[in-house]
C-alpha cells in the first residue's frame, strides 16, 4: 500500500487567502446593486464564509462559485506562483509511489484553479476544497509547510 500524504494547498503550495480576499472585494463592488456584501461581517473560516456566501446570492446574485472561478482563472498568477523548489519535492514524493492529496478550506472552485495553475492536477491524487484544517494533534503525515514536505523527501 502506498504512504499517502495530505499537504496544506495554502501552507505548502500557494497562499490562496490574497486571491480570496481580492474576490470578495470584487464580488461586493460588482453586485452591490443587487445586493450589497459586507466583506467585514464574513467569517474568517473559508468554509463557513462561503455558506454566508450561498445565503447572500439566493437574494438574486446567483450563482458566485462561478463568479471565483472566473476571477481566479483572470487574475490569480498575480497572487499564486509557483515554487520551483516545492514543486520538486512533490515530484520527487510522487516518484518514489508517494500518494498525495491536497487540501484546503478555499472553496473548491478556487482550488480547482490553483491546481490546474501549478500542476497539481498531474500529481496530486485529489485536490479537494472546503476541508476544514485540522486543530489539536495533526494527523499522521499531514504537511502544513514546505520545509516539512522537503523533509519527507529523504524518509520515501
Amino acid at each position: 500500500m502506498a504512504r499517502v500524504i495530505t499537504a496544506e494547498l495554502d501552507g505548502v503550495f500557494g497562499d490562496t487567502r490574497p486571491a480570496w480576499s481580492a474576490f470578495l472585494a470584487h464580488a461586493a463592488q460588482r453586485f452591490d446593486a443587487i445586493a450589497p456584501l459586507d466583506v467585514a461581517a464574513l467569517s474568517e473560516d473559508r468554509v463557513e464564509a462561503a455558506r454566508q456566501l450561498d445565503a447572500w446570492a439566493a437574494s438574486g446574485v446567483g450563482d458566485w462559485r462561478s463568479q471565483l472561478t472566473r476571477f481566479a482563472e483572470d487574475h490569480l498568477p498575480v497572487y499564486v506562483r509557483p515554487d520551483a523548489r516545492v514543486m520538486a519535492a512533490a515530484r520527487s514524493l510522487v516518484a518514489a509511489g508517494v500518494e498525495l492529496r491536497v487540501q484546503s478550506d478555499a472553496p473548491q472552485e478556487l482550488v480547482d484553479v490553483v491546481a490546474a495553475h501549478l500542476g497539481l492536477g498531474r500529481l496530486a491524487r485529489s485536490c479537494e476544497g472546503g476541508i476544514q484544517t485540522p486543530s489539536g494533534e495533526l494527523p499522521p503525515d499531514y504537511v502544513r509547510t514546505p520545509a516539512e514536505l522537503d523533509a519527507l523527501v529523504g524518509d520515501s
